[in-house]
């Protein structure tokens, strides 16, 4: 390694150590406000995080139950924590013994990840040096929507660094290494696996022309990577609750299913004609980032943004992961599926820098605002 690109790691690893020192800031007053302590794992634990930690600790459990509140011998409709992927915790698990808790080295993991997910960030997007416009580059990436749950015991941070690194990988063309980060996503989160369709979608389009056994080849290690860890998961699941199709089961509880995704954005507004004060700033976030991706869209397709790798590699990843949510529809959470978003700011440099300042400047009070609801247990 050359003294020159030393010098670029030292200056990005400056860059995201800052920025998230920042950011970590920026938590401080909502926490005193709500009488927390930055320090207490407990802190950033809320509603599903206590699923995670109970997978780490205990496994898997599926039961018959009544309307969801147990009674297994009453009805037949299922409950248990087997709609919920096991990477996060089994890793936090794996770590445990470094810790006072479980939930110690699962806050850990989710602000470790954050911290290299920002690394990562710099590196793809090329911010050498550490100057104002990197810092706000960086800072957007930083405070994506709902970037509450990056620091939360949630796999989120998880999600994004191992997609990070998939987007490097695939980059600098190491295939198989992309793969695998495709596996261990899919192991991660339920909608993991998606990744595994952003790079074989993605070097379909740059290969299209080409015909050759590589190129299938390629195709197939992907979807093979991603689906071999679904597969794995649900092998989990049978081992555990003795269930192959589990997920599925536990899922009907929540509505989801094919839905016409204009149908569900339209259903998605009406909550504002319901006066519930800040809480509508759920609504006004879904309604920027969908107004976001319009505008994306139309830049990317007018002035062939897809001539560039990076770019058409970031835009078949914010598709799938902005259209997959809206069509499954039921009761997701949609601020937690914003911030898997986080990719759109390699496009940053496409865009004046007073709309990168206004960005900013309507994330950051946004992101604190879902932060202050998570905190008071108003967030799922």
């Amino acid at each position: 390694m050359g003294f020159e690109n030393r010098n670029i790691i030292l200056q990005q690893l400056l860059l995201s150590s800052v920025v998230f020192i920042a950011v970590q800031i920026l938590m401080l007053p909502i926490i005193w406000l709500l009488g927390f302590s930055y320090f207490d794992p407990n802190t950033w634990v809320r509603w599903d995080s206590g699923i995670y930690l109970f997978i780490a600790e205990h496994g898997y459990v599926m039961m018959p139950c009544e309307e969801g509140h147990g009674f297994p011998l009453k009805d037949a409709v299922n409950c248990g924590n087997a709609a919920w992927f096991p990477g996060y915790a089994y890793l936090a698990k794996g770590l445990s013994f470094l810790f006072p808790s479980i939930a110690s080295a699962a806050n850990f993991l989710a602000k470790a990840f954050y911290l290299l997910t920002l690394f990562l960030f710099c590196r793809i997007a090329k911010l050498n040096e550490f100057n104002k416009e990197n810092i706000l580059n960086l800072s957007i990436a930083a405070c994506c929507f709902g970037f509450i749950y990056y620091m939360a015991a949630f796999p989120i941070s998880c999600m994004l660094f191992f997609i990070l690194l998939g987007f490097y990988l695939f980059l600098n063309q190491k295939y198989l290494l992309a793969a695998v980060c495709c596996f261990i996503l899919a192991v991660t989160y339920s909608t993991g696996f998606l990744f595994a369709f952003v790079l074989a979608t993605t070097y379909f389009l740059e290969h299209r022309k080409e015909i050759s056994f590589l190129n299938i080849f390629r195709l197939g290690l992907f979807l093979g990577a991603g689906g071999l860890g679904v597969l794995s998961v649900f092998y989990i699941f049978y081992i555990q609750v003795d269930d192959f199709f589990a997920f599925f089961k536990i899922q009907e509880n929540y509505g989801n299913g094919a839905h016409n995704p204009l149908f569900n954005m339209i259903e998605k507004f009406q909550a504002f004609a319901i006066k519930r004060g800040i809480r509508n700033l759920i609504q006004v976030q879904s309604l920027i980032v969908i107004i976001g991706y319009g505008l994306i869209s139309y830049r990317f397709f007018k002035l062939k943004w897809h001539q560039k790798p990076m770019y058409l590699l970031t835009y078949v990843y914010l598709s799938y992961y902005f259209w997959l949510p809206w069509t499954i529809g039921g009761h997701l959470s949609m601020y937690r599926a914003e911030s898997l978003l986080l990719p759109f700011a390699f496009l940053l440099n496409e865009f004046k820098l007073r709309h990168r300042r206004n960005l900013l400047l309507f994330l950051i009070p946004t992101g604190m605002v879902l932060a202050y609801l998570y905190f008071n247990n108003e967030l799922i």
